[in-house]
């Protein structure tokens, strides 16, 4: 439960780090996650092969089913919480998508309306023949 708990505690920092546009903060408690996420699997797997290799009605298949369904229980919160975590990002990512937009368009005004440089048809300077 020790490291669950470490996983909790890195998504709500992760939440932190989102609300703060933080992206340097955010990649390293990702990278801590998928250790975290790591190690939980390695457990997690010992676990189902030490409760394959036990009969149904002990007592100790019984405490082994009660871990479980904590473990179970609270990754249901922290999945949620990541939920929450990936809509911040994703309007993050929506809104940094039509700040770029804008200043694309921004950009294009400028270049092909006030600095654009016309295609000169006439000369420079005119013949003086006039009234001759």
């Amino acid at each position: 439960m020790n490291l669950l708990e470490q996983m909790a505690d890195n998504t709500n920092d992760q939440a932190a780090a989102i609300a703060n546009s933080d992206q340097s903060l955010l990649a390293s408690l990702l990278e801590g996650r998928q250790i975290l996420m790591d190690q939980i699997d390695v457990i997690d797997n010992v676990m189902t092969e030490y409760q394959s290799g036990i009969r149904h009605d002990t007592e100790e298949y019984m405490e082994i089913c009660g871990i479980k369904e904590r473990i179970q229980s609270k990754l249901k919160e922290i999945y949620v919480i990541d939920q929450e975590n990936i809509d911040k990002l994703k309007k993050q990512k929506r809104e940094a998508e039509q700040s770029i937009h804008q200043m694309n368009i921004g950009k294009k005004a400028l270049t092909e309306g006030y600095f654009k440089s016309g295609i000169q048809a006439y000369g420079y300077f005119f013949d003086k023949k006039i009234g001759k």
